[in-house]
């Protein structure tokens, strides 16, 4: 599972799928945001039950056997009852910050809470929400695969080529481009053409080679593509297009297009639960110190949300990739510890095969020595033969195998591999990014851990990259307490907040001996999400 960007979308057992959107008394549907409904179809049973952990308020939409609306009304929690002639109902309920907002309608905290919704009535059948579905936005290596296995490019746009929005024939244009896309299977798809500036696009839409139609939509945001189209081409305007268009925007840079598709994937919250209780979660680290630093307080953090944690650390000092794989091929041994629930161990030495079965690793991570971290040149072969490696020796057959993305060094930094980045912290951070995403593609990782990203976003607050040297300790390691701290919730967004269904908000541990505070510890927060949303982008905090 390739968890780069994810937004969650809630999900029903079978008989209560969960909705985006609201319904308005006339019965006609709204897309509002943070708005949520589910369906019951109801038989001869009028009393119902609305249960929630708190008390709330949502409305109930009610429709006849021909799918007429009757009534919408409002219920709390606790009892409420549905028309004689009522077939079907929805439960309509709404998050903080909901757009519209009503002050009729009780918020519900955070979509986490959504799936402990209750509805049920006398003969014992419960409409509970179970299931999550998260949209995976497919960077790099699952970008949608097209006829010629590639993904879309720059170079793969057709220059000078446009399709006629009033009848969907192509046509020449000068400076146009236009990307088609054939013989898709026909089910409902979500895309994104990515950009380097966010605009408008034109969309024209095809079955076979009957031409359905055209939409306008914006580079940077989701789109969908209903179930009855199997063929579709995207039109972009750049500068002194002709014929000109008022209804597009005009991109200058016409570089880095790609396309992303969203893959939806499944998990069953009750399972999840019920794993979290009883399964420690464990993650091995092959690395140097800064897979130390990032290890340092994943332990402490989940122990405040009630997750046991291993995590071990392969630490070679400044150790790269290549040092790794001649210690493997040589069969070396290598300085190994582990945080059990936060609590390190000696250091051992051991071999790698010994290390890699040490536990069953749900996750084993590889990072590059910060030095060459933006210089992928350095990565390969020894990249692939340490992932092959892993993967052979490792004894769980499910293991996922993941990348740490390293950090810059501070502005002011005096270590000689800075050099390479023309003493340039954003060169070397934007070169970090570019080696990631060549890694991503050259290997398929199933985990990237954007820690780079989330330390970069950290940096734009004042408060936070006030912190030590800009959260390092010593221009590039990362400080002892909000540094680290930044690091290690990445881990947990990146990861465990997936698989355990905890939301990051929840975390009550911060490093308060190391210079840790509650007002650190939220900026820190949103600088993680951020990054977990945007993993190859700064964003302000």
């Amino acid at each position: 599972m390739n968890i780069v960007e994810s937004r969650k979308v809630l999900f029903a057992d079978e008989k209560s799928q969960l909705y985006k959107g609201y319904y308005n008394p006339d019965g006609s549907f709204g897309e509002g945001e943070g708005w949520y409904h589910f369906f019951v179809d109801n038989g001869s049973v009028k009393d119902w039950l609305f249960e929630f952990p708190y008390e709330i308020s949502a409305r109930v939409m009610q429709w006849d056997s021909d799918g007429e609306p009757i009534t919408r009304s409002t219920t709390s929690t606790g009892k409420f009852n549905v028309s004689e002639n009522c077939t079907r109902f929805a439960i309509v309920v709404r998050l903080e910050g909901s757009s519209p907002a009503s002050s009729a309608i009780t918020p519900i905290q955070s979509e986490d809470d959504l799936y402990k919704i209750v509805i049920r009535h006398d003969d014992g059948i419960i409409h509970q929400i179970s299931k999550i579905e998260m949209d995976l936005k497919n960077n790099v290596t699952d970008v949608v695969t097209f006829n010629d296995d590639k993904q879309v490019t720059s170079d793969d746009l057709i220059k000078d080529k446009l399709f006629n929005w009033t009848d969907g024939a192509a046509r020449n244009g000068a400076n146009w481009y236009s990307y088609e896309l054939t013989n898709l299977p026909l089910e409902p798809k979500k895309y994104e053409v990515s950009a380097s500036e966010k605009g408008k696009i034109r969309l024209l839409k095809y079955f076979d080679d009957e031409y359905i139609g055209n939409e306008i939509i914006y580079t940077n945001e989701p789109f969908e593509i209903g179930e009855t189209i199997n063929r579709y081409v995207i039109n972009i305007q750049s500068e002194n297009a002709d014929p000109q268009s008022s209804n597009l925007d005009v991109f200058a840079n016409i570089e880095g297009i790609n396309l992303f598709k969203y893959t939806p994937q499944y998990i069953n919250l009750k399972d999840l639960i019920e794993i979290s209780k009883t399964k420690t979660f464990k993650m091995l680290m092959v690395g140097n110190s800064f897979a130390d630093d990032t290890a340092r307080w994943i332990g402490a953090i989940c122990k405040s949300v009630g997750i046991d944690t291993l995590i071990g650390v392969i630490e070679i000092g400044g150790g790269s990739l290549e040092e790794h794989w001649n210690n493997v091929d040589n069969d070396n041994n290598a300085p190994f510890h582990t945080y059990e629930n936060g609590n390190k161990s000696s250091k051992q030495n051991l071999k790698y095969n010994e290390i890699i079965s040490y536990a069953e690793w749900d996750i084993i991570t590889f990072q590059q020595t910060s030095a060459l971290s933006g210089m992928y040149e350095t990565y390969q072969p020894y990249l692939n033969n340490l992932v092959t490696y892993a993967k052979s020796h490792a004894t769980n057959n499910d293991v996922n195998i993941g990348w740490l993305m390293t950090w810059a060094y501070s502005t002011d930094s005096e270590r000689a591999g800075f050099a390479n980045y023309n003493n340039d912290q954003i060169e070397m951070y934007e070169a970090i990014v570019d080696a990631t995403q060549k890694a991503m593609e050259e290997e398929d990782f199933d985990i990237v851990i954007p820690a780079g990203t989330a330390i970069q976003n950290a940096r734009t607050n004042e408060y936070l990259n006030n912190v030590n040297d800009e959260l390092t300790r010593d221009d590039y390691h990362l400080d002892y307490g909000i540094g680290r701290y930044v690091a290690a919730l990445t881990a947990f967004e990146s990861l465990i907040t997936h698989i355990y269904t905890e939301d990051i908000n929840n975390i009550s541990f911060y490093p308060k001996n190391d210079g840790g505070t509650k007002f650190l510890a939220k900026l820190s927060k949103v600088a993680v999400k951020n990054a977990v949303i945007n993993p190859f982008k700064i964003t302000d905090v």
